[in-house]
């Protein structure tokens, strides 16, 4: 809640949120478990917010096993990046991605 970011769910706050989570736990534990996170997680392929919950998990896991130092020396600056440059209902595997405003919600 801290990152300043509006739509604390289905919004940049939730894409914050699930990319720098995903991106930790791929570093520091395994890109394969938050693979099985996300399938226990998010598994409804109907659901607009699971289907944008396993896309940013997705591109979590590329920056916290990415090869670039500066990626992996600085994740929250990275993953910071990559929300600044994310879009609403991103079809992109490289782009951050949310839903519409309209969808967004202060729940957890």
């Amino acid at each position: 809640m801290a990152t300043g970011l509006p739509g604390r769910k289905n919004g940049p706050q939730d894409a914050f949120r699930h990319t720098l989570g995903s991106a930790l736990t791929a570093k520091y534990i395994s890109p394969r478990f938050v693979e099985f996170i996300t399938v226990i997680a998010e598994r409804d392929d109907n659901s607009q917010p699971d289907l944008m919950d396993r896309h940013n998990n997705a591109i979590g896991i590329q920056l916290g096993i990415s090869k670039d130092k500066n990626i992996s020396e600085n994740l929250y600056e990275a993953v910071t990046k990559k929300v600044s440059e994310g879009k609403i209902d991103s079809q992109d595997p490289n782009i951050t991605r949310w839903l519409p405003e309209d969808k967004w919600t202060n729940g957890l």
